[in-house]
C-alpha cells in the first residue's frame, strides 16, 4: 500500500512539475479530496470496536501529552526571556 501511495505522490509531482495541467489547480477540488478522505478516515476509526474500548486511556495520554508539551514550552520561554535578561544587564 505504502508503494502506490508513494508512486501517486511521484506522478503527481512529475506532472505538476513538468506539465501544467490547469483543471487540477481549481480549488474546488482541495476541499472535495479532504472531505474524501475524512470521511475514509472517520470510517475506518468507527469501525475498529478495540479503538473504543482504549478510547479513555487514549484520552488521558492526549491530555497529558498536551500538558506537559505547553507546561514546557513556558518553563523553556521563561527561561530563555530570564537568561537574555540577565545576559542584557550584564552587558550594559
Amino acid at each position: 500500500m505504502l508503494f502506490w501511495i508513494l508512486l501517486a505522490f511521484v506522478l503527481g509531482l512529475f506532472l505538476g512539475y513538468y506539465q501544467k495541467v490547469q483543471w487540477l489547480r481549481k480549488p474546488f477540488l482541495i476541499p472535495i479530496i479532504t472531505a474524501f478522505l475524512l470521511f475514509v478516515m472517520g470510517f475506518e476509526i468507527g469501525n475498529d470496536e478495540k479503538l473504543f474500548q482504549d478510547l479513555p486511556d487514549i484520552g488521558l495520554w492526549a491530555m497529558s501529552i498536551a500538558f506537559f508539551s505547553a507546561g514546557g514550552s513556558f518553563l523553556f520561554a521563561g527561561l530563555y526571556g530570564w537568561i537574555h535578561k540577565l545576559r542584557r544587564k550584564s552587558v550594559e
